[in-house]
C-alpha cells in the first residue's frame, strides 16, 4: 500500500469511475483494480488501484538486451553476459550503471584501451643476438638493415615484417621475427689420403666435414688429419686453397683378460690387463690356497703353462688361465654324543690326522662302534671334498639307542618305559600309580644295581607290606565282645557267643572268618553285627477257684494283663 485517498460519495448510488493518476514508471492494472462502487449505509466503500512496475531495456555493448523493473539498485541489475571485443583494443570495463533503473532503456558502453606488443627481431648476428621494439595498433613497424652473419647472407624474415602493425595478437604478446640466412659455399680438395688421391668434395660453410670412410688398420684407431680438420667448415673466404691431409694412427689399448681358474687375482676371480697392441703382454699374479702355481695357459684345464706370453698381436685376444699343481691337506673328523634330552647333540672328540689331496673327495668315513649308541647317518657328515682354504671337517652323529625299563608288581608289568642308555637312575621316570595286591600295600619300589640306563633292558621290583584289619562286634545289647586285629592271611580265634537277658544268641550278620581276608585297605575297619531270639515263657494260673484260665504263652518283654474276675 503505497498511500490512501478520501472521496465523497452518496449512499445507496454508484460513484463515478476513478481515474488513477499516472505514476512514472509504472502501469495501473485493471484487472486487479476497483476504480467504481456503490457506496453502502456506513460510508465505507473502499476503491483500490494496483499498479504494476514497469520493465525497461538494459543493454551492455555487443550483448543482448535485458529487461529490468524500473527503480532496480544498480547492485540488483544483472551483469553482462560476455566481454565485448574490438580489434586492436582490449576491454578496460564498463561504463557506470544508473543508481536505480529509471523508467527508461538503458545502454552500457565498453571502454577500451589501444594494445601494445613487443616485437623481437631474432638471430640478427654470430651471437644470435634480438633487436627487440614496441608497436601499437595501426602504427608502423621498421626492420632493422644492415645485418651481418660469418659465412652466412640474409635472406629476409620469418615470418614477413608488415608495414603496419595490425591486430598482431593481444595487449602485452610478443611477435618473434627471426632472420633468415643462407649458407655460403666452397670447395675443398683432400690430397695423398693413405696413398690415395680424392677429387674435389665441395662443402657449405657450418656443415660437419664429408671425409672419406672406411679407413682401418688391425690394432689401430684412426687419429684423424694432418694438419688437422675443424669439426665444421668455417668461413674459408671467396677462394680456397686445396690442402693436403694425410691420415693419422693411435696404436689400441686392448684388455687381455687372466682367469685365476679358482684361484683369486688381487681379490677377485678375473683380472683384464690394459695391454697396446703390438707391445708385451704382462700377467698378474694369481694365488690359490692348496695350489702351486705352474704357469698360464689359453686351455683352461691344460696340467703345464708358460710366464713368457709374447706381444699383443690381435684384437680379440684369448683368455689366459691360470694352471694349477694340488698341494696335499689335512682334514678333521669330529664325534657328536646325543644329549640325554634325545634332542641336541655335544661334541665328544675329534681326530684331525686324517690326510687328502685339496679339491678331491676323500675315502667315505666308517665310524668305530660305540656301545649304547648307533650312528645317525642322516645326520652325520661322512665324505666330503678337500677345501682349498680352510679344512674338511667331517661329521659323526651318535643317537643314544633306548632300552626298556620295566616296572613289575605282583606277577605282572605294572609300567614301561623307554630310556635313553646312560640316563642316571636320578632321571628314570616313576610310574604315576602304585601297584596293586591282594593283602598287601606298595611300600615303594626296590631299588636298581644300576646307577645309569645300560645297554640293556632293567626290571624293577615292588615291596609290599601286609594290610592289617580290625573286626568290630556289635552286640545291640549284648555282652561285649572284643576287637579282632590282624593282618592279611593271620589265622583269627572265634569268640565266645554273647549273652543278653531275655534273649537267645542267633549268629553274626557275617560269617567270622578262620584266616583274616582282604578286607579293602590296610586299617580298615569292619562291623559284624549279632542277632537275636526273644525267649518265651508258658504262664499257668493255679487256685482260680471257680473260674478255669488256660495257660497263656508270651516273649520275654511283652505286657502282660492281669486276670480279673475270679470267683469261688
Amino acid at each position: 500500500l503505497e498511500k490512501t485517498e478520501k472521496l465523497n460519495g452518496t449512499v445507496g448510488k454508484e460513484t463515478a469511475t476513478y481515474v488513477p493518476a499516472e505514476v512514472t514508471g509504472f502501469t495501473v492494472n485493471a484487472d486487479m483494480s476497483t476504480l467504481k462502487g456503490t457506496v453502502p449505509a456506513d460510508g465505507e466503500l473502499v476503491l483500490k488501484v494496483y499498479y504494476d512496475r514497469n520493465k525497461y531495456k538494459l543493454t551492455y555493448e555487443g550483448n543482448a538486451p535485458v529487461e529490468v523493473y524500473f527503480g532496480t539498485a544498480a547492485a540488483d541489475m544483472p551483469a553482462a553476459a560476455t566481454e565485448p571485443t574490438k580489434d586492436g583494443h582490449f576491454f578496460a570495463g564498463w561504463a557506470s550503471l544508473p543508481a536505480t533503473m529509471p523508467a527508461d532503456d538503458v545502454t552500457i558502453t565498453a571502454n577500451w584501451t589501444v594494445e601494445t606488443y613487443n616485437i623481437i627481431f631474432a638471430d640478427t648476428n654470430d651471437a644470435g643476438d634480438e633487436i627487440k621494439a614496441t608497436a601499437t595498433f595501426g602504427g608502423a613497424i621498421t626492420a632493422p638493415t644492415g645485418l651481418v652473419k660469418t659465412g652466412h647472407v640474409f635472406a629476409g624474415w620469418s615470418p614477413e615484417v608488415p608495414a603496419t602493425a595490425n591486430d598482431l595478437g593481444n595487449n602485452g604478446d610478443t611477435i618473434t621475427y627471426t632472420a633468415q640466412w643462407t649458407k655460403e659455399t666452397y670447395t675443398l680438395t683432400f690430397i695423398n689420403l693413405f696413398g690415395n688421391t680424392v677429387a674435389d668434395i665441395p662443402v657449405t660453410y657450418g656443415d660437419t666435414i664429408t671425409v672419406p670412410s672406411g679407413l682401418t688398420r688391425t690394432g689401430y684407431t684412426f687419429a684423424g688429419w694432418d694438419p688437422a680438420l675443424e669439426a665444421t667448415i668455417g668461413d674459408l673466404g671467396a677462394d680456397k686453397a686445396k690442402v693436403s691431409y694425410a691420415a693419422k694412427w693411435d696404436a689400441k689399448v686392448i684388455n687381455v683378460t687372466f682367469d685365476a681358474n679358482n684361484g683369486t687375482i688381487d681379490g677377485a676371480a678375473t683380472k683384464d690387463v690394459p695391454t697396446t697392441f703390438d707391445q708385451p703382454i704382462v700377467a698378474p699374479k694369481a694365488e690359490r690356497d692348496g695350489y702351486t702355481f705352474a704357469g698360464w695357459s689359453t686351455d683352461k684345464n691344460a696340467t703345464v703353462g708358460t710366464n713368457n706370453l709374447g706381444n699383443l698381436t690381435t684384437e680379440t685376444p684369448d683368455t689366459y688361465y691360470a694352471i694349477w699343481s694340488a698341494d696335499g691337506a689335512k682334514y678333521t673328523v669330529e664325534f657328536y654324543e646325543m644329549d640325554l634330552d634325545g634332542v641336541n647333540y655335544t661334541l665328544v672328540g675329534s681326530d684331525n690326522t686324517l690326510e687328502g689331496v685339496v679339491d678331491q673327495p676323500v675315502d667315505t668315513y666308517v665310524p668305530a662302534a660305540k656301545t649304547g649308541f648307533t650312528v645317525n647317518t642322516d645326520k652325520s657328515v661322512l665324505d666330503g671334498t678337500v677345501p682349498a682354504t680352510g679344512t674338511l671337517v667331517l661329521k659323526v652323529y651318535y643317537d643314544r639307542e633306548s632300552y626298556k625299563l620295566t616296572y613289575k608288581g605282583a606277577g605282572s608289568d605294572h609300567a614301561s618305559y623307554d630310556v635313553l642308555y646312560g640316563t642316571p637312575v636320578a632321571q628314570w621316570p616313576v610310574p604315576d600309580t602304585d601297584p596293586e595286591r591282594t593283602g598287601y600295600y606298595f611300600d615303594k619300589w626296590n631299588a636298581s644295581a644300576e646307577t645309569a640306563m645300560p645297554a640293556k633292558d632293567v626290571s624293577i621290583t615292588a615291596a609290599w607290606l601286609k594290610e592289617s584289619y580290625t573286626i568290630k562286634f556289635d552286640t545291640v545289647g549284648g555282652t561285649p565282645v572284643a576287637d579282632i586285629t590282624a593282618a592279611y592271611g593271620e589265622g583269627i580265634i572265634v569268640p565266645d557267643d554273647p549273652t543278653k537277658v531275655g534273649n537267645v544268641f542267633a549268629g553274626w550278620s557275617d560269617v567270622i572268618p578262620d584266616v583274616m581276608p582282604d578286607y579293602g585297605d590296610n586299617g580298615d575297619t569292619i562291623t559284624i553285627t549279632a542277632s537275636w531270639t526273644p525267649e518265651t515263657y508258658v504262664l499257668k494260673f493255679a487256685d482260680t477257684g471257680d473260674t478255669t484260665i488256660a495257660d497263656k504263652t508270651v516273649t520275654f518283654g511283652d505286657k502282660i494283663e492281669a486276670i480279673t474276675g475270679l470267683t469261688k
